[in-house]
């Protein structure tokens, strides 16, 4: 099979977080989050066995089957043909390879449900490495960033557009929704094609046409979808609209990097106060309730997953990879939750992911996986 590459984003803006929630309509959801006091517990000395100690090679943009009987990665090493192919491990330390195309400095992968497809953001560059063919014919500018559809199995991409770098996968797999120009919200196949626009800010008189734009998009329920409207200036603002009827919702306020429950209906985000990293809960179930921010160490969003239940929430934080890290399993039903620590060496945490059944975190670290049992 020939080897073909592609030439990736070295920096973006951090990429979106993906899920969304639906509101039940007559009643009032809270605009911003409301101070209150929350309680916290602890559980120490968890067990956290480890399943894989990859010791030449990052796991990186991990994924768990429908099964949840193993995980899809993108292998980088920097030095071998296999740097950044796709693999798969199973949860008893076996793996395997499942595409053998070199994809250079791959800024984001979004999987679709099946995982057999990926949406795949790279940047795009004119020059051709070996003198092998490119992974596109189509020239774009310089430094544009451009999103593809890539089939792991039949190993064949296509060009979506250089104008899309924020996109999510409806529940189904059948549709994707993504900000193209990062201004207008768009649904389309995955193909590209039948594409209809539900929400174009620049034709919205009540927002600035140069300061906001879409930054996080989810798509957890057919009739959800959860955005984060930014702004150059101030905090950002959930929103919910629903893709059938275009009809849209503000959801809560002065936060970015919407991570709603699985049923849709509630969520958390992260607050935008710089100087301290907040998370805030909403909901119909909170209505008339004082819930306030809770304070967190962690910086990256994709450290966040909601138990199937849709009532406990995980949130793994950090000190930059140099302290043993500690879970926060948050009950969003009232905002108390418990800290979740284990002894051991320090171990920076890129990916957490959640088995269907919720009785499994699984932190994906730099070169390996540990469990918690939860």
């Amino acid at each position: 099979m020939s080897t073909k590459k592609i030439v990736v984003i070295v920096s973006l803006i951090s990429t979106i977080a993906l899920a969304g929630w639906y509101l039940v309509p007559k009643k009032q959801i809270p605009t911003d989050a409301q101070p209150i006091k929350t309680t916290a517990t602890f559980r120490q000395d968890l067990p956290t066995p480890t399943i894989e100690s990859t010791q030449d090679h990052t796991i990186a943009f991990p994924v768990l089957s429908q099964d949840d009987q193993s995980i899809r990665y993108l292998k980088i090493t920097g030095n071998t043909i296999e740097d950044n192919t796709f693999w798969e491990l199973k949860t008893d330390g076996t793996k395997r390879q499942l595409t053998f195309d070199h994809i250079d400095e791959i800024q984001n992968i979004i999987w679709s449900p099946n995982r057999e497809k990926a949406l795949i953001l790279v940047k795009n560059n004119p020059e051709i490495a070996n003198n092998e063919p490119a992974f596109h014919t189509i020239k774009f500018p310089e430094l544009a960033y451009v999103m593809y559809l890539y089939d792991l199995k039949t190993n064949v991409s296509k060009v979506l557009s250089d104008k899309i770098k924020f996109a999510t996968w409806s529940p189904d797999g059948s549709k994707i929704a993504y900000a193209y120009d990062d201004r207008v919200l768009t649904i389309a196949n995955p193909d590209g094609s039948d594409y209809k626009s539900l929400w174009d800010i620049t034709k919205d008189p009540t927002l600035s046409k140069t300061k906001n734009f879409f930054f996080a998009l989810s798509w957890p329920q057919p009739d959800t979808i959860v955005l984060d409207l930014a702004n150059l200036d101030i905090s950002g603002t959930i929103y919910h609209i629903n893709p059938l009827t275009g009809v849209k919702k503000k959801l809560l306020s002065s936060a970015d990097v919407p991570i709603p429950s699985p049923d849709g209906k509630r969520g958390i985000a992260y607050g935008s106060n710089k100087e301290t990293r907040t998370l805030a809960l909403w909901g119909e179930h909170l209505i008339g309730k004082n819930i306030s921010p809770i304070s967190t160490r962690t910086r990256f969003p994709d450290l966040t997953a909601w138990n199937p239940d849709n009532q406990h929430v995980y949130v793994v934080e950090n000190e930059l990879y140099t302290t043993t890290p500690r879970v926060l399993d948050i009950n969003s039903d009232n905002g108390a939750y418990t800290t979740l620590t284990w002894p051991g060496q320090p171990f920076g945490v890129s990916d957490v992911l959640i088995t269907k059944t919720g009785d499994k975190l699984y932190l994906v670290g730099y070169n390996q996986i540990r469990i918690l049992n939860l």
